[in-house]
């Protein structure tokens, strides 16, 4: 007997091996980039770190706590307001002053301060009442190398020196400054070739007066809601609670503006001598007055001083065993941030609530919580990029952390002095802890990416202006807004686009390559397959272009028929199809690809003038305005003290509960409950409009039921074909055996119409029965309609992938041996029989493949 050569066993292991090595590296290929795409997300979720704490000593004079502790940009130096009304630029390893600026007013030193991070404001309250306000600037000007030479040339990398008048003017005509330097200004040596003039300027006004102040300011809070008009509170000594508005005013001859302030005083119960701190929302809203036990009042300022400020909501600010030690305003101005002598930091919000909230329908909510240690917290930085914060604990402890995410930033270890003020950079790369002893601690900060967390990119968050805790993505905004960067939108959003991409997809493709391999001749086959795959080389770009420019505006004014034509177009070319079988055989034999091809294309050609005419139609018959719709606009409709359990006097509901609520026959008109009267509407009456199932979509008009219908359309589809497929396929290709082919092909298309017409009674079924138990497709399954909405980007997407599995599909059904066709064909099968029997099940991982490649 012939046996193998030794030299093709040889080759065939080698091949074995190189084979099996390949797929192993592929796998690991595959594993390596899983690593990859792993550690690169990793640092999302891990905490910066703090290094190169610098400590100044302390001064051997017990220091007063500063009223304020800030940091610029320049990493060597903080800004610290004491008590004796002086603002002092401190460097922060010596300690030493480097710049000063007199604050004091007539004499007077400010007794209370206040600093809005989001527009740099220092607010400053005398004990007189009156207020001054300044931006608080460090501008850095980088000095040419040829003029800083000249005259401090000699300085020493590092060292410094204060401008007298002439140089400061020189400079300032030199680098055209138009507003001139601050007597404090100096010029430091950072390097050989770098020369900076640092400056700390304020431009105090002029000041305004609060009037009938009852005793000295002891907390002010200050925001400015425009350029001409800013809001502020202010708490006395004695108790009680000032609103004041400021507003700058313009003179109509030139020569600059003035502030003028009108004030109010505010109804208190008892003096607010426990008071921790007040604070006015900046959007004028609300006023916050905040005692040390943690309990809160909230006043209504929304008319400012057009109606008196009243008293809306009583609350506390967490539980009665934690009392709360320290209270400051967020960063964006509508959110408190509470630390308790539990080492706890929450942050709350005010929210809409009917059912809970005050009189205005509002509430303080607590949108998160961060347990940060068994210490006290004793001291708030807010942050001015996000909602990074520093938190000063009496342990000396302290603690960076970002209050959407939840995320602990980074940690410097106990000193055992508690933490008087802390202060935290723009950037958050610095933080500046002065503590007890006097001494000032300074550390650089890696904060890593503190706004990303799980909470923050997978879960549900309360954010600042929402009312409940929702996955929102943004990816940007408005300095002082919360960062929203949950990718559940995102992930939620692909996987929907790419649901309705390969329903459109996957059977075009797959179906157009069983007609290319098995049907088409090949001399037509050669010139179709590389016209379907030239659609691969469009770059996404480019499709996304089309897309939005092209595409979204025709399936907005199409829309009826496009969603039409999703059932009309496969029903129209199947009924052909079933059709096609009661031709003649001498007649359908004579067709060549080409004349199939074009018939169908004929086929396709009417179903697309069907949809373009029957989807206006559907839209007039299941998307118009009902009786109820017709009432509510027309007017009729009367008041009524019965409602639905579930309403519970609420009178402000969104979209999905305005439905409800119209489900069951109700309404909201100008804030009272009404019944609709849907008997009074006489015929012809069309005050709801005109049918709309964009209107549908939005959720103004209409039943819940059409929506139904559409939804279960597909499953009713299945179970039909299931129960054909099991229960009835084999006794009626019994029957339609012993009939002729006319015969045969007429009872089948009988059978195709009853099946078409099962699936849709189904459909009607199910959505009565989804009707009546109160379910609406607008609150889970679709949404309000937008432009550039899903369905368009599965038609792109879909465009794009068509040719990918058409290819690799074609190629595994050629990839099948003829002599499993020619059996078949042999045995008396038809070439569709022979196609789907025996040619896709032998192709069939490569058309899986295919689908998997495409998804």
């Amino acid at each position: 007997m012939r046996q193998t050569g030794s030299r093709i066993r040889f080759w065939d292991r080698v091949a074995g091996v190189t084979i099996t090595a390949g797929g192993l590296g592929v796998l690991a290929a595959m594993l390596g980039i899983c690593v990859f795409l792993f550690s690169s997300a990793a640092p999302l979720f891990r905490s910066g770190k703090a290094y190169a704490v610098i400590t100044a000593p302390s001064p051997d004079e017990p220091v007063q706590t500063p009223l304020l502790l800030r940091l610029g940009v320049r990493e060597s130096s903080v800004l610290s307001l004491a008590g004796d009304g002086v603002l002092r630029e401190l460097s922060i390893e010596t300690g030493a002053s480097l710049a000063s600026v007199d604050v004091r007013f007539e004499g007077d030193a400010p007794s209370a301060v206040s600093y809005d991070p989001q527009s740099h404001l220092l607010t400053l309250a005398y004990p007189d009442g009156t207020v001054r306000s300044t931006p608080l600037e460090q501008p850095d000007i980088l000095l040419e190398p040829s003029l800083a030479r000249e005259r401090w040339g000699g300085l020493a990398v590092g060292g410094s020196e204060r401008l007298d008048e002439a140089g400061r003017e020189r400079i300032a005509q030199r680098l055209r400054i138009r507003d001139g330097l601050s007597d404090q200004a100096r010029v430091v040596r950072h390097a050989e070739d770098r020369w900076v003039v640092e400056d700390l300027r304020l431009d105090l006004s002029p000041g305004v007066r609060i009037k009938d102040l009852d005793a000295p300011p002891k907390y002010v809070h200050s925001v400015r809601a425009s350029e001409r008009l800013g809001r502020l509170v202010c708490l006395t000594e004695a108790g009680s609670l000032y609103y004041a508005e400021l507003r700058r005013v313009v003179r109509l001859g030139g020569g600059g503006s003035s502030e003028r302030a009108r004030s109010t005083r505010i109804e208190l119960e008892r003096p607010a001598t426990d008071a921790a701190g007040v604070f006015v929302t900046r959007d004028g809203q609300s006023i916050l007055l905040v005692t040390s036990g943690g309990g809160v009042q909230r006043f209504d300022s929304s008319d400012g001083l057009r109606s008196p400020i009243r008293s809306v909501e009583h609350t506390r600010l967490g539980d009665e065993q934690v009392r709360a030690s320290v209270i400051e305003m967020a960063l964006g101005g509508l959110s408190l941030l509470v630390g308790d002598d539990r080492g706890g930091l929450a942050s709350w919000t005010i929210i809409n609530d009917p059912v809970n909230g005050g009189i205005d329908n509002h509430r303080l909510a607590r949108a998160q919580r961060v347990d940060l240690g068994d210490s006290a917290v004793t001291s708030i930085g807010v942050g001015e990029r996000d909602r990074t914060v520093a938190v000063g604990m009496r342990d000396g402890g302290v603690r960076l952390v970002n209050m959407t995410s939840g995320k602990l930033v980074a940690t410097l270890p106990a000193s055992g002095a508690e933490v008087r003020k802390v202060a935290v950079a723009p950037a958050n790369d610095r933080v500046t802890a002065f503590d007890a002893d006097g001494s000032v601690r300074s550390a650089h900060i890696e904060p890593g990416h503190p706004q990303a967390g799980w909470k923050a990119l997978f879960g549900r968050v309360l954010y600042e202006g929402y009312d409940a805790p929702e996955f929102v993505y943004q990816s940007t905004g408005a300095q002082g807004v919360e960062s929203k960067l949950s990718l559940t939108p995102l992930i939620w959003g692909t996987l929907k686009a790419t649901i309705v991409a390969m329903l459109i997809a996957a059977p075009i493709a797959v179906l157009g390559a069983v007609f290319t391999s098995e049907f088409m001749h090949p001399r037509l086959r050669r010139a179709v397959k590389p016209t379907v795959e030239m659609m691969a080389s469009l770059p996404s770009v480019v499709l996304g272009f089309v897309a939005a420019v092209l595409v979204a505006p025709y399936v907005r004014d199409w829309l009826p028929s496009i969603l039409v034509a999703f059932g009309v177009v496969p029903l129209t070319v199947m009924g052909a199809a079933h059709a096609w079988r009661l031709t003649p055989i001498h007649w359908s034999r004579r067709l060549t690809s080409a004349r199939l091809l074009g018939l169908i294309g004929a086929v396709l050609g009417v179903s697309v003038v069907l949809s373009a005419v029957g989807g206006p139609m559907i839209e007039r018959t299941l998307f118009a305005p009902n009786a109820v719709d017709q009432a509510r606009a027309s007017g009729q409709y009367e008041p009524t003290s019965e409602e639905p359990a579930w309403l519970q006097g609420r009178r402000e509901l969104d979209l999905a509960e305005m439905r409800r609520l119209r489900n069951q026959g109700f309404a909201i008109v100008d804030g009272a409950l009404v019944r609709i009267l849907p008997e009074r509407v006489g015929e012809g009456v069309s005050a709801a409009g005109e049918p709309s199932i964009r209107r549908w979509l939005d959720g103004t008009i209409g039943a819940a039921w059409p929506g139904w219908v559409v939804v279960l359309m597909l499953p009713a589809a299945l179970v039909v074909s299931l129960v054909n497929a099991r229960y009835i396929a084999r006794r009626w290709s019994e029957i339609t055996a012993r009939l002729s082919r006319r015969g045969g092909a007429t009872l089948e298309l009988a059978r195709f119409v009853l099946s078409a017409g099962l699936t849709v009674a189904l459909a009607v079924i199910g959505a009565w029965g989804m009707t009546e138990a109160g379910l609406d497709p607008r609150d889970s399954i679709f949404g309000p309609f937008t432009q550039r909405n899903t369905m368009v980007v599965g038609l792109v997407m879909g465009f794009a992938v068509i040719p990918i599995i058409y290819t690799l599909a074609d190629d595994a059904m050629q990839a099948a041996p003829n002599s499993l066709r020619s059996a078949s064909l042999g045995a008396g099968a038809t070439r569709w029989q022979t196609a789907v029997r025996f040619v896709l099940p032998v192709a069939g991982s490569g058309i899986f493949s295919a689908c998997m490649i495409g998804l």
